[in-house]
């Protein structure tokens, strides 16, 4: 499998020697292509290039393709023309000037000539004039015009082409007449003839205009070519349609005549017209034409005065024309209506009701009343037909009075007080009325239910349960419901004062918060604050750590590592709290006053910035300050000062030395003889040095070097380690160790590359000497990329073209 590069290779100038060209029996396809890309073509056995890899093209490379070698006859001399193969000869070519000697032959060598001369068009060498410019004046030869020059004798002469200031030509220029024109095809000023430019900018091709009527357009037009001389007149004459009449300047509504936009129109006499039909008049107002309906011509037309109209009796309709004579008949009282018809005066019939005796119900009369005002309803065929009014004020009958008499106003609103047919009801939003008969529903809502509890009664009760439950509650905008005083209220939770609800029952969870602008106690059991509590302590001991009796060195607390003395001295408080630990003894800040042994304590008695404690800021406590007595053990006996006996022991400064002591003479109990470095295998390692004897300095060590050479060892193989966090001695596999070293030498990420996008991968192992490599995530193959270390943690990867797979990228750490 072939390497993978997405990246250039620069060699420095060195070679590739021994390569070969991949080999291949046709051209790659385009995606495989790109410019410059070389090939060896097995089946033409020729190398090809590729000189457009946008749309590949691939030339072969070799024989054909450019010059191999020059053919000529030796010596000879070229006259300007092409060189030409003399003899079949190979060797030395002879190229000779071919001298330039004006008119056509521009650009030959040119021979002779001097210093101050210059060679002219026709190929002589001139003498250059020399001398200053003393001014600039513009050509005043007919063929020289043109030109303007201001300030012509300077300093700084601005020439510029005059052409306003010229001659008008006064007439159609000639075709030989010459213009100015920049050629843009050799950056040259030249001239051109008027026939040229018109050539340049009249069409080719000479196209043909062709105009045609279109519609309301009498003729069919006509045409027209963009290069003819002569001029060519079109006339479009405007078709006279009906009811459109054409003059000589205008086209105008035809109103005269048959064929006027009265006669050109459609015929409508079989159309009923209704009032919505509309028609065109002219406004004597303003003489204008205008547009109205019908009915409103109906409306103008019948203004004071009418041809017929229409009489009918709910059922029948006739039309009474003008002149007709409309007849009111009397009708037989005995066996028809109630109503009898008079022509009581010029255009006037009276109607009269037909009334019977008083008090008489008979079937041809309606109502009468008598002179006291009473009216009573007479019947037809037993029924009352119709309303009964009248301007006459009746009686009012008494109340309870149901005979068929008329009721007075005054009896009916008597006999109808009190009685409601309709009401209103409204609510906070939105009103309605309820009519006789409709029933008035009183709905709950959320919280809220009614119920008809006894005939019409209506109770609401409030029901908590309905509410929505919310989790977010938010003391600046949710509210409490309360009674206030009788009335009902809302508050927010923040205006109910804490000791307002009562006594908890249990205790009270505040959800890792605080309590805060919380006063000072008082009673026993009143809550301290933090301020109240650092002034209580105040002054009080607080151990801080252990420290070594000889150095100062703090070795344990949140000053571990810092001095009491000798070094960095810590900052100290009133009632800060050492121990003298470890097996050291010393002098407390190095003055032999104030000796200290393990277990002695200090205390601070002045509060020191650091640096700044000295031995008098403390108070020193002697350990172990009682006589000592013997017990069976250490428990039983009594720590303390001892004595010692100037025959076996010497004391030199708080230092004890036990001399001359024979084991087992003066001494009781279980003791070592003699300690001696173990052989069972799996305790080898230890070194003991004497291997015997009493009162003696031992030696104990490992011997790791006397150990026998293990080889390879095995994963389960186990090194003694310390653990660090536990600070404690334990064992590690060889097959862990191996793991954690490589784990925290090297670091691997999967990366996706763009082309020319450089992707920074951080490595965090300290270093530049790392050992990169890069393989395909998909394939597993391994790829080359542009690797650099842009830092000692971390490292930029960079393809030129973008690899079709995520790229693994693996980073080792080497170690020196």
């Amino acid at each position: 499998m072939a390497l993978q590069y997405f990246c250039d290779i620069d060699l420095t100038l060195n070679e590739i020697q021994n390569a070969s060209l991949q080999k291949l029996g046709a051209n790659p396809s385009a995606a495989n292509s790109v410019t410059g890309m070389i090939i060896y073509r097995t089946d033409q056995n020729q190398p090809f290039i590729c000189t457009n890899g946008a749309t590949p093209t691939w030339v072969p490379i070799g024989t054909g393709q450019g010059v191999e070698s020059i053919t000529s006859g030796d010596g000879t001399a070229s006259t300007g023309e092409a060189i030409t193969v003399n003899t079949a000869a190979t060797g030395a070519v002879t190229l000779n000037a071919f001298k330039y000697d004006g008119g056509s032959n521009v650009g030959y060598v040119p021979e002779g000539g001097s210093v101050g001369q210059y060679l002219d068009g026709a190929g002589n060498w001139v003498n250059v004039t020399t001398g200053d410019v003393t001014g600039v004046v513009p050509a005043t030869g007919n063929a020289l015009k043109g030109i303007s020059v201001t300030s012509q004798s300077g300093p700084v002469p601005v020439v510029g082409l005059d052409i306003v200031g010229q001659t008008n030509i006064g007439a159609t220029p000639a075709n030989d007449d010459e213009l100015i024109i920049y050629d843009l095809s050799t950056t040259t000023n030249k001239s051109i003839t008027v026939a040229n430019l018109m050539a340049a900018t009249t069409p080719a091709n000479n196209p043909t205009i062709t105009l045609s009527g279109g519609s309301g357009l009498a003729n069919a037009g006509g045409s027209f070519t963009l290069n003819q001389t002569s001029a060519e007149t079109i006339t479009f004459n405007v078709g006279e349609g009906p009811g459109i009449t054409v003059n000589a300047n205008d086209v105008a509504i035809d109103y005269i005549g048959t064929d006027s936009i009265i006669g050109a129109a459609g015929d409508g006499s079989g159309v009923t017209l209704v009032d919505a039909d509309e028609f065109i008049f002219s406004d004597a107002t303003d003489d204008n034409v205008k547009y109205a309906n019908l009915g409103k011509l109906k409306t103008y037309i019948n203004a004071g005065s009418f041809d017929n109209f229409i009489i009918s009796d709910g059922t029948t309709s006739q039309t009474i024309d003008d002149g007709e004579t409309v007849t009111f008949t009397k009708v037989d009282t005995s066996t028809k209506g109630l109503i009898n018809l008079t022509v009581s005066a010029t255009n006037t019939v009276t109607a009269n009701a037909i009334t019977g005796a008083a008090g008489v119900a008979t079937a041809s009369t309606l109502v009468d009343r008598d002179g006291s005002g009473n009216i009573w309803v007479t019947t037809v065929n037993g029924q009352l037909n119709g309303t009964i009014s009248s301007a006459t004020t009746a009686t009012t009958q008494s109340s309870g009075d149901n005979t068929t008499k008329v009721a007075t106003t005054a009896f009916v609103e008597a006999a109808t007080s009190g009685l409601i047919d309709s009401f209103n009801i409204a609510g906070d939003t939105g009103s309605s009325s309820v009519d006789d008969g409709q029933t008035v529903k009183i709905a709950g809502s959320v919280g809220i239910d009614t119920s008809l509890t006894t005939a019409r009664q209506v109770d609401v009760t409030l029901d908590l349960n309905e509410l929505t439950t919310i989790t977010d509650y938010d003391a600046a905008a949710d509210h409490i419901v309360v009674v206030d005083g009788g009335s009902n209220a809302k508050t927010l939770s923040t205006n109910i004062p804490l000791n307002d609800w009562g006594a908890p029952n249990s205790n009270v969870n505040l959800g890792s918060q605080r309590i805060v602008s919380l006063a000072d106690p008082v009673g026993q059991q009143d809550a301290a604050t933090k301020e109240y509590v650092d002034a209580a302590t105040t002054g009080l001991l607080e151990f801080k750590g252990g420290f070594r009796a000889d150095t100062g060195e703090i070795t344990s607390g949140a000053n571990n590592g810092l001095y009491l003395w000798g070094g960095t001295r810590v900052a100290i408080a009133v009632g800060d709290y050492y121990v003298a630990s470890g097996t050291q003894s010393g002098n407390f800040y190095g003055d032999a006053a104030y000796p200290l042994t393990p277990g002695d304590s200090v205390i601070a008695t002045v509060a020191r910035a650091a640096n700044a404690s000295v031995v008098g800021d403390w108070s020193v406590v002697q350990s172990d300050t009682d006589l000592a007595t013997a017990g069976a053990n250490s428990g039983a006996a009594t720590l303390g000062i001892s004595s010692y006996s100037s025959a076996d022991f010497s004391v030199t400064t708080g230092f004890v030395t036990i001399s001359d002591v024979t084991l087992g003479t003066q001494t009781s109990g279980n003791y070592a003889r003699s300690i001696a470095a173990s052989t069972t295998n799996k305790y080898l390692g230890s070194y003991v040095n004497p291997s015997a004897g009493e009162s003696v300095d031992y030696t104990v060590g490992l011997d790791i070097d006397g150990l026998a050479n293990r080889g390879t060892p095995g994963p389960n193989d186990r090194i003694p380690i310390y653990d660090f966090a536990t600070d404690t001695n334990k064992y590690v596999r060889v097959v862990d160790l191996s793991g954690a070293a490589q784990d925290n030498n090297s670091y691997a990420t999967t990366v996706t590359l763009s082309a020319g996008v450089a992707n920074t991968v951080t490595h965090n192992l300290g270093t530049f000497d790392v050992m990169v490599q890069t393989y395909d995530a998909t394939t597993y193959e391994t790829v080359f990329v542009e690797v650099d270390r842009t830092g000692s943690n971390t490292i930029t990867v960079k393809a030129c073209t973008a690899p079709p797979n995520n790229i693994r990228v693996l980073v080792q750490k080497i170690i020196a």
